[in-house]
């Protein structure tokens, strides 16, 4: 039960983070 919480927690997490590297490395790559 725990172990399945922290998975679907840590693939959230991950879809987060692949969100903001979407939204964020274009403007970055503007400015390099």
């Amino acid at each position: 039960m725990l172990l399945t919480l922290g998975v679907m927690v840590f693939a959230g997490f991950d879809k987060v983070l692949e969100t903001a590297a979407l939204k964020w490395l274009p403007d970055w790559a503007l400015f390099i």
